[in-house]
């Protein structure tokens, strides 16, 4: 639920992309440069695991697999796109992703981590059980809703 919370947020609150053509990286490369232009920093883009594949795959039209040379994949496999971080995220929806600078988004910790034991709820001692709670209230300060776009791949006129 704090994905979803966590998307919501992001999705209806971020500018809405404009871009209606071009492949995912193409897509991409042109959300950097809108969000440059308008002197932010973007520092990582978030994309569905489908999705992130679509730009491993991404072929030239003999149908090799060529990699444009803006995207750098470390030894690890993680992918950066013109220096940004690409972060693969389940919670995002497939065909959709945010490029942003995340410098802009504050995590607020409203209430710190509490961590419960309880030897005495429901049936814990009858089966030698202990119950553990832990919790911490947490919410997103986005300071600007300009500093990052929120689109979709297949989005067309």
């Amino acid at each position: 639920s704090e994905n979803s919370a966590y998307f919501t947020e992001l999705s209806t609150n971020l500018t809405a992309g404009t871009l209606t053509a071009g492949n995912h990286v193409s897509r991409l490369i042109n959300e950097i440069a809108t969000l440059m232009n308008l002197n932010y920093s973007p520092n990582f883009i978030v994309v569905n695991p489908s999705d992130y594949a679509q730009i491993l795959l991404t072929s030239s039209t003999e149908g090799n697999y060529t990699l444009p040379g803006a995207v750098v994949q470390s030894p690890n496999g993680f992918l950066q796109l013109n220096g940004v971080n690409i972060v693969v995220a389940t919670w995002m929806p497939v065909d959709k992703y945010i490029v942003a600078d995340f410098s802009y988004f504050n995590k607020v910790i409203t209430e710190g981590l509490s961590i419960n034991f309880y030897t005495e709820d429901s049936d814990n001692v009858r089966k030698n059980n202990v119950t553990v709670r832990i919790e911490s209230q947490q919410g997103l300060a986005m300071t600007r809703t300009d500093c990052g776009i929120y689109s979709d791949f297949t989005q067309t006129v």
